[in-house]
């Protein structure tokens, strides 16, 4: 896009306001990916997906751009069919509202349902085939019980925005600034592995009855370390967090309080298994259990009134 088109649209701020290294770094990345991946061209497959990727680059904070493309990248490739459906989904997770009403005032024939409209995975990854005629001097045999073919379930991918908001009491507490970088994701990793809708119905269950329960997980080092990326300044492609980084995390994060380590899991000899706690006031409430456990005295358990 030129210095000066598109000058009389409102809210569309000018291109020379903006630094682009941003912009570059994260659009040659996702390009690698995919030509180191995939084997397909660098360039961008889809016109009004780079236009609408570059909108939302002019129009958006720089720090939630950046956000917005890494997610929608990760996703794009975790759900890879061919290079149009790649940049279609890394454009729609950048565009918000305001990216979508830029964009329509600047392109009018811009069809919202093509590139605005969430993406169906399932039906984007369906090969459409031809149907052969059916020839009616053959007979046919009748199977009364026909089974659907079993499909394989597609696990969601990981995103920290997810277990970010259950983490907002734990950022207030003094020890989250001690924190590695690597230690913040495994942490959000190990939220997002741990609590789902019937983890907080174990919780409510326990309180009802007067007890506690403290939520676990699996830690496999391999698994983990898969899941995890970060990337570096040095370089415009994405890596994964080694080993030896994810073993000093858990360390520090059973150090701190923000974990506890129920057994440690050894290579060919499965995952470790680790209490996971939501807040700091649940990460104090299991360490005193465990110190009245040790010390012989265990909490009594509500008995109700008798009217």
């Amino acid at each position: 896009m030129t210095q000066h088109a598109y000058q009389n649209i409102p809210g569309l701020p000018s291109p020379s306001t903006k630094d682009h290294t941003p912009y570059i770094d994260r659009i040659v990345m996702a390009a690698d990916w995919i030509n180191k991946q995939k084997g397909a061209d660098r360039r961008i497959a889809d016109a009004v997906a780079d236009f609408i990727i570059y909108m939302a680059f002019l129009i958006l904070d720089t720090q939630e751009w950046k956000q917005r493309f890494t997610d929608s990248q990760n996703k794009a490739g975790f759900f890879y069919t061919d290079p149009k459906t790649y940049w279609k989904t890394i454009s729609f997770g950048t565009a918000t509202p305001e990216v979508k009403r830029i964009c329509l005032l600047c392109l009018p024939n811009l069809n919202p349902e093509e590139h605005f409209e969430k993406y169906n995975i399932k039906q984007t990854r369906q090969k459409i085939t031809p149907q052969p005629i059916p020839n009616p001097n053959l007979k046919i045999r009748e199977t009364p019980n026909e089974t659907k073919p079993h499909l394989r379930l597609v696990k969601k991918p990981f995103t920290p925005n997810i277990p970010r908001p259950l983490c907002q009491e734990w950022k207030l507490d003094p020890r989250w600034e001690k924190l590695f970088p690597c230690s913040t994701q495994v942490f959000y990793l190990l939220i997002f592995r741990t609590y789902r809708r019937d983890t907080f119905q174990k919780i409510k269950k326990a309180l009802k009855n007067g007890e506690t329960y403290f939520p676990w997980c699996l830690t496999g080092i391999k698994s983990l370390s898969k899941q995890l990326t970060y990337h570096p300044k040095s370089s415009c492609r994405m890596k994964n967090y080694k080993d030896r980084q994810i073993r000093k995390s858990l360390q520090q994060l059973w150090d701190l309080g923000f974990v506890h380590r129920i057994f440690r899991g050894y290579e060919d000899q499965g995952a470790g298994k680790y209490h996971i706690f939501l807040n700091p006031r649940m990460s104090a409430r299991f360490h005193k259990s465990s110190i009245d456990v040790k010390k012989g005295s265990t909490r009594k358990k509500k008995q109700p009134r008798m009217n």
